[in-house]
Parts: structure tokens; sequence; C-alpha cells
């Protein structure tokens, strides 16, 4: 039932939205669009995409302790994208754990340990380079004030769960180990804590000077390459605006994602993020819209696309 009513939440979520936006929009303009689109620019973003994919499984190596080869972790890594995108409520968490258990390498306390630390320095980098971009970004209309402020508040704010995350780990078992004793010594109680626990512990093991440099170097690799698949499939539509403009675009797009309630896919909130991004750059609406919705469109095509290659690795390597 609880599944059901999400379902149904991010469906009514999406249709709201999508028929908000072509109030102002005719889907025409949409085909329009994807009809003049650069075939030069969409292999560009193959690439920038398929680069993305091996820099983001070789941080999953590191993480897991190289207890799966880059081979392995690319397939499981695709299919959880496009899972992780389509599921509403960020249910699509759990394929990642899903997918690192079935390999029987890797234990749930790790994988659900390098996901927290993925999303924990994702958002961390989120939000200084939105601090950044806020800065470079020549022709925002309205008080840019607002949007540093913003920035460089939750910008803080992320730093500081990252540090206590990694280097105050013995005040939040001690914290946890009250809460869960307050509950009671029940056998489900001692299972919950010894799980806990058990993550924690492979949350301690990233503290190294290797696993922390070469953690935060391929994040920064990983957002450049981000920007460079968005702006090369924006500038395949024809998008008006500079990189740094538009990178603050892709970071509202990203900001967005850590919502509790999505549309199906992203649909319509994805377009939401987009359309307020370009109308703080002075862009109509009627513009926006429709670059919005065939940005998505495109963008889906390439999760959908990389998906099925994730799907065909997998079937081959378990045949061979």
């Amino acid at each position: 039932m609880k599944k059901s009513l999400r379902l149904l939440l991010s469906i009514g979520l999406s249709l709201i939205l999508l028929a908000y936006f072509f109030e102002y929009a005719e889907f025409c303009e949409v085909v329009a669009l994807l009809k003049k689109v650069d075939g030069m620019l969409l292999f560009i973003c193959f690439f920038f995409y398929s680069a993305l994919s091996v820099l983001r499984s070789f941080r999953i190596k590191i993480l897991i302790h190289k207890k799966l080869s880059i081979n392995q972790i690319i397939p499981i890594l695709l299919k959880y994208n496009v899972l992780n995108f389509v599921m509403p409520f960020r249910l699509g968490e759990l394929t990642y754990l899903y997918f690192m258990k079935r390999t029987r390498k890797v234990s749930v306390h790790l994988a659900l340990a390098s996901l927290a630390y993925i999303r924990v320095i994702d958002i961390l980098y989120l939000f200084i380079l939105f601090c950044v971009c806020i800065f470079f970004a020549k022709n925002v209309s309205g008080d840019i004030l607002h949007y540093r402020v913003a920035g460089i508040f939750f910008g803080s704010f992320a730093l500081l769960v990252a540090l206590v995350l990694l280097f105050c780990n013995a005040i939040i078992r001690n914290l946890l180990n009250k809460l869960l004793h307050s509950l009671g010594r029940t056998l489900p109680i001692k299972k919950l804590s010894g799980f806990i626990t058990r993550t924690l512990d492979n949350i301690d093991s990233y503290r190294t000077e290797g696993t922390l440099m070469a953690s935060n170097l391929l994040t920064l690799f990983i957002w450049i390459l981000i920007f460079g698949f968005y702006y090369s499939l924006a500038l395949s539509i024809k998008t008006e605006l500079s990189f740094f403009d538009f990178s603050l675009v892709v970071l509202l797009i990203n900001l967005t994602a850590l919502l509790p309630i999505q549309g199906v896919a992203g649909v319509g909130t994805f377009e939401g993020a987009v359309i307020l991004g370009m109308t703080n750059f002075g862009i109509p609406l009627t513009t926006a819209i429709p670059f919005s919705l065939s940005l998505h469109i495109l963008y889906i095509c390439y999760f959908v696309t990389f998906g099925i290659i994730g799907v065909m690795i997998g079937i081959f390597d378990s045949e061979t």
C-alpha cells in the first residue's frame, strides 16, 4: 500500500508540473528543438558519460577496498543509476546494496558505508562548486547575493557533516548506542546496533590519507565530467548560456535530486530545476520550458542506453 501511494504521489507530481509547463509551451516546440540536435555533440556526450561511469567505478572500487574489479562494478553502477533515476522517493538507492550483496564479495555494511560516503562527499562538492559557479556566473538576474549566501551556508553545513562523519565517528557511535540502549535490549535492537557498528567501522577505514586523497580527486574530476556532459547536451539543442552559467543550472538539477519527493524518472522536478536556473539568467519562460523538456528527453535516452549496456555486460559476464 505504501509503495502504491508513493508511486501515485510521484505520478501525480509529474502530471501537475507537466500540465503547468504546457500552459506556457507547445509540445511541437520540443519536437522542433529535438530535430535540430547536433549529432557530433551527442557523440561527445557519449564520451563524457562513458568516462564518468569509469571514474565513478574507480571511486567505488577504492571504497570497497578493491573487492571487485572495474569490469564488475561498471554494470552494477549503470543498472543502479537507471533504477535510482526511475524509482520514486530515492528508493533506487537500495538497489546499490542489493547488487553489491549479490556479488558475495561485498558485505551490506561495506556497501552502505561506501554509498553513505559517496553521497556526503558528492553533496559537499555540489555546494562548494555552487559557490564557485555563482561567483563566476555573469548574467544572473535578481539579487545574486541571496544565492551566494545560500551557497556558502549550505556548503559550510555539508562540510561540517562530512567532517563529523569522518572524524567524529566515536561521537556518532556513542549517541546511537545510547539511543538503542534506551529502546531496550531485544534481539532486533541488538542486530540493528551490530549493523550500525559494522557500517561505521567501514566508514572509519576511509580516514586513511590515500583513500581521502583519491576519493576527493576522483570526485572533483567526476563533477567536471558531469558539467561537461550536461553542457554538451545543452549545446546540442542550442543553449544561449555560457559554461559557468549553465553549470549553475546543472547544480540546481542535482540539488532537486536530493528532494525526498520526485516525479517519475524526474519528470517535472528535473524541468523545474532547469527552468528556475534559466529564468534567473533572463531567459523567458516560454523558451526555458521547451528547452528543459528537450534536455530531459535526451538525458533519459543516455540513462536508458547505458542501463541497457549495463544489463548486457552483466548477462555476458554471467555466461562466461
